[in-house]
């Protein structure tokens, strides 16, 4: 399974440097898992995540422009969303290099990835990030403490429902939050505020960097590809065998788009 992987890793830097790679320019990659769904028991490493389905709970990384798999490592269906994600971004920062990508990078996920050892190895490695998190209680705090005068509408939201952004620090980090809720007669449905709140070491505006981490999303475009394909099913009982298969599934998943 590591000479498969490593091979992903080898076809990224010879179609890179044939010119399918970010170069000099920008690379965002969205990090994310989902739950490959199997049917027979037997299989090794198969159980019921949080989905509450029998199968595997991989982990990717995708290149947003592309669709392009970067990495993808299969795990066991009880796994953590977080199992395994510092090797995983080590892996991810090293191969991406080797492959040429010399410009700005971006990694963006959602609040199952939220570790703070994760932003200090991005922060190492010189990349941007912004990373989703959960509504627990030091945010739940520091979001109550922003001031409404400094909540931003944003104007291109649907009419049915109302949207602002607005920012606080967190520690050294920047704490960026969305909010919406319902209007009209819908709002007796959800009258009040939602609020979805990320962290990203990112300096620009925030309109612009609000609305790029809400682009994370396309990497389900990905994930249903990829279980449209190979990873519709699992074939092997050998948690190692299918392990292979996945990194496979991602191999041919790329050359379909180079």
């Amino acid at each position: 399974m590591r000479q498969l992987d490593a091979l992903l890793g080898e076809t990224l830097v010879r179609a890179w440097r044939a010119g399918a790679g970010p170069g000099d320019g920008r690379l965002v990659i969205d990090v994310d898992s989902f739950v490959g769904e199997v049917c027979g028991r037997l299989k090794q490493g198969a159980a019921y995540g949080y989905t509450k389905l029998l199968g595997y709970h991989p982990i990717l990384a995708t290149r947003a422009d592309t669709r392009e798999v970067l990495h993808i490592r299969l795990r066991k269906g009880s796994a953590n969303t977080q199992k395994g994600m510092l090797r995983f971004c080590d892996e991810l920062i090293a191969r991406v290099n080797r492959a040429g990508a010399n410009g700005v990078k971006l990694l963006r996920a959602d609040s199952g990835f939220w570790n703070t050892k994760v932003f200090g190895r991005l922060e190492k490695a010189g990349w941007q990030y912004s990373i989703g998190v959960r509504m627990q209680k030091g945010i739940r705090e520091a979001v109550d403490a922003i001031d409404e005068d400094t909540w931003q509408t944003i104007a291109d939201y649907p009419k049915e429902g109302e949207a602002q952004i607005a920012e606080t620090p967190y520690g050294d980090r920047r704490l960026i939050v969305r909010r919406t809720r319902l209007v009209g007669a819908q709002a007796q449905l959800w009258p009040d505020w939602r609020h979805f709140a990320f962290l990203t070491n990112r300096t620009e505006d925030i309109a612009l960097v609000e609305a790029e981490h809400r682009d994370h999303a396309v990497v389900e475009q990905v994930i249903a590809d990829l279980k449209d394909q190979a990873l519709v099913h699992f074939p092997s009982g050998e948690f190692n065998a299918n392990g292979a298969w996945t990194v496979l599934g991602a191999l041919a998943h790329n050359l379909l788009r180079w």
